[in-house]
């Protein structure tokens, strides 16, 4: 058998129709066969390996696989062709392409993103025209995680006590890991010493992984901070080395004030020292804390202990015994554990004299004259300074009221009646208590501002009676005019008796004033015309409640002998008392006298006499007078001479100025003298003779001299001016009803002698011997 052959290796895959053609040769004719030739895609098998294993978290490693074709195929036409997919267990990781060098066929795929663990890596060839599929074995690929370091740093070393500082701690990855799939994560926990202070979260910033923490409670001293990352999954703990944290004593500074400056005497004053923080020390952490010592100079005068409150830290010294004066006060703080010491600027404290106050009150505000008044003071100095002691001298319009009073419990009051005093009253109308402090103590106490305040004081009531001539005569019988001594007894309510007609309970008290503080007007109440003022005096100087006054009238016109001219008299009391009341009205006549002549003599003894020198109980009262008309009618005649004895004393009145005799005969009612029966005739202007139903009564009055003449060889004139008044009643023979009084008058209104007196006014006294006689 005759052969030929062909060998080939470059047939594609598929079916191949292959044609053999003899071409002849001189033997032979052609010829030519055919056969289907099929090629099949060859098989392959893939390996693969790691360039690193194990590796680091985010450690890059490369897997290459290598594809390699089973024989019979063969890479003689190509080599396999495509793509290499790699996978971590079934989880495709990424493919590569393959190419051929050297008569190997592999195909790369890096990656750093594997986590931390194990990893089952394979890589299936994919096929090409040519070549089949293949996988590759399963690999184990570790991932371990990533070493770490870190770093400590502070933001400021050293701080002062309370100054708060930042540790930040750096976690670096160690190569070969890095930070490309993932930067460190977790917590650092900060350490001083064994014992932590706290932690931070990582994070990142431009690659750089940090955490911190901020504190400002370490403790004055050296502190060895470290820093300790505690790891995550993919990345191993570690520890930084110590930092030496220094923590100084913050510095201080103290302030000073004081509650009241100036302050007074006595009074309390507190100095209040505050303790503050020197930045950047803070009391963020504890605030100072200790005694806080108070100097006046160099002395110690006290100390506080700090307290903190509202994140204010202060000391407080109170002290009421600073002496007067200016005191230079200075706070030390003498340091803590944490703080240092501290010393203020010095306060110049001034300890001033205590004012005082006074407020007065009056009670009540409203009185009359010589009522009861409560004067109060209340001595008032500044909150806190001790009462002073001392006197209080109240005064109402300048004129002391009262004995200066003590002052106790701050306070001073005087109870009394507010009388007539030198610089007199304001009456009616407004007047001023004013009350004067006198401190006991003046070195630390002002003498204070008196203190003053109005009250209104009115007139007292008085009850008025008139005394003077019912009945008066002209000069003489040519003379159509009188001046009348009129005369009236005045009486500080307190001393009328609730049997007074004129008793009012409502206007009763019981606080007598002085009636000398009366005055009195003699008025014509028909006309209304002033006819006389006078002032008034006392009947008795051991009573100044009851006083009279006498003055002599203007002219009143008498217009004929027959019955007079009836004129009214009204009284009209002022000064510090008040009484104008028609119930006190009193009808005069007023007469042209004829010859009538009156004479008598004898004595009295005493009962009730009165006056500032009356005839004592018991004793004699002499008296003898003659007086009368002279021949022509033209004045009046005569004289009277009466003799007082008191006390050891000899007084003689003598009148020799008479200025007005009336004779009365039969009187009317009223009249003294007057008889119920009836007298018939003969009356006025008659003559006749006295009889005890027909008594014929006289009135004169004149001007009297007083003197003492207890020594004869030296007498003592007491008035050579005084007004003598005269009533009496001629009973008749035999004289033994005969009556008679004697008033006399100072020149001060003041009564010096009355022979009977009933408080009011004089009444006739039966004589005790001697008679009388009216014509």
């Amino acid at each position: 058998m005759t052969t030929a052959s062909f060998s080939i290796y470059s047939l594609a895959v598929g079916s191949h129709t292959i044609t053999a053609s003899y071409t002849s040769d001189g033997n032979f004719n052609l010829s030519s066969g055919t056969l289907t030739q099929t090629v099949s895609k060859a098989d392959t098998t893939t390996a693969h390996t790691s360039a690193v294993n194990p590796t680091r978290f985010g450690q890059s490693t490369t897997f290459t696989a290598t594809v390699s074709v089973v024989s019979p195929g063969t890479t003689a036409v190509a080599p396999p062709t495509g793509t290499m997919t790699f996978y971590d267990g079934s989880a495709s990781l990424g493919t590569g392409t393959l190419s051929t060098t050297g008569g190997a066929t592999t195909a790369t795929f890096s990656t750093y993103k594997l986590v931390v663990g194990s990893h089952s890596i394979t890589v299936s060839y994919n096929g090409d025209g040519n070549f089949n599929v293949s996988t590759s074995a399963p690999m184990t690929q570790s991932v371990l995680k990533a070493d770490t370091t870190t770093t400590l740093a502070s933001s400021v070393n050293p701080t002062r006590f309370g100054q708060s500082t930042t540790f930040t701690a750096t976690v670096s990855v160690v190569a070969p890991g890095t930070i490309a799939v993932a930067s460190p994560t977790g917590m650092v926990t900060f350490y001083d010493g064994s014992t932590s202070i706290g932690s931070g979260t990582l994070s990142t910033s431009g690659g750089v992984t940090t955490a911190s923490v901020s504190t400002n409670g370490l403790g004055v001293g050296s502190h060895s901070i470290t820093a300790g990352y505690a790891g995550d999954g993919n990345f191993n703990i570690s520890s930084s080395a110590v930092v030496t944290q220094s923590v100084l004593t913050a510095d201080t500074t103290t302030a000073l004030k004081s509650s009241a400056n100036p302050s007074y005497w006595s009074a309390p004053v507190t100095f209040t020292a505050t303790v503050g923080v020197v930045a950047p020390g803070t009391t963020a952490v504890a605030s100072p804390t200790g005694m806080v010592t108070f100097f006046d100079g160099t002395t110690s005068i006290g100390s506080g202990t700090l307290s903190t409150a509202g994140g204010v830290t202060t000391a407080s010294f109170s002290t009421s015994s600073l002496v007067l004066g200016p005191h230079p006060i200075t706070a030390t703080y003498p340091a803590d554990g944490n703080f240092n010491s501290s010393t203020t600027s010095a306060l110049s404290q001034s300890v001033v004299v205590v004012p005082v106050t006074v407020n007065v009150t009056p009670s009540p505000t409203s009185l009359q004259y010589s009522d009861l008044l409560t004067a109060s003071a209340l001595i008032v100095t500044p909150a806190g300074t001790a009462p002073p002691a001392g006197s209080v001298q109240f005064q109402i319009n300048g004129d002391n009221f009262g004995p200066a009073q003590t002052v106790s419990s701050s306070a001073a009051s005087f109870s009394g009646q507010v009388l007539r005093g030198p610089s007199g009253l304001t009456v009616p109308g407004a007047s001023t208590l004013k009350a004067t402090f006198t401190p006991a103590d003046p070195t630390h106490y002002n003498a204070s501002t008196p203190g003053s305040i109005g009250f209104t004081l009115s007139q007292e009531d008085a009850r008025a009676y008139y005394t003077g001539a019912l009945l008066a005569s002209t000069g003489s019988i040519n003379s159509t005019s009188a001046n009348v001594t009129l005369a009236a007894t005045i009486k500080d309510i307190t001393a009328v008796p609730s049997t007074d007609i004129t008793y009012i309970a409502s206007q009763n008290d019981q606080y007598p004033g002085d009636i000398r503080n009366a005055s009195m007007t003699f008025v014509n109440r028909d006309t209304g015309a002033v006819l006389c003022t006078a002032s008034v005096g006392l009947v008795s100087l051991s009573d100044s409640t009851v006083g009279t006054a006498t003055c002599t009238s203007t002219p009143l016109a008498a217009n004929s002998t027959a019955g007079g001219t009836q004129y009214t008299i009204g009284i009209i009391v002022g000064g510090y008392y008040t009484r104008n009341m028609s119930q006190d009205d009193t009808v005069i006549n007023v007469y042209i006298p004829q010859s009538n002549f009156i004479t008598g003599g004898g004595y009295l003894i005493n009962s009730s006499s009165a006056g500032l020198y009356p005839g004592a109980p018991g004793q004699r009262t002499n008296f003898g007078f003659n007086v009368k008309y002279n021949k022509s009618g033209t004045n009046l005649q005569g004289n009277i001479n009466v003799i007082v004895r008191n006390n050891g004393r000899v007084y003689q009145i003598k009148g020799n100025s008479m200025t007005s005799l009336v004779v009365n005969y039969c009187p009317i009612p009223g009249e003294p003298g007057y008889q119920s029966s009836g007298c018939g005739t003969p009356v006025s202007p008659c003559t006749g003779n006295a009889s005890a139903t027909c008594p014929i009564t006289a009135v004169f009055n004149g001007k009297a001299s007083i003197q003492d003449i207890t020594d004869p060889l030296n007498s003592i004139s007491i008035d050579g001016n005084a007004t003598l008044q005269v009533t009496m009643t001629d009973y008749g023979t035999p004289a033994t009803s005969d009556t008679i009084g004697i008033t006399v008058w100072n020149k001060s209104g003041g009564m010096w002698f009355s022979s009977h007196w009933n408080t009011t006014r004089t009444i006739e006294q039966l004589l005790d011997g001697g008679a009388l006689a009216v014509h």
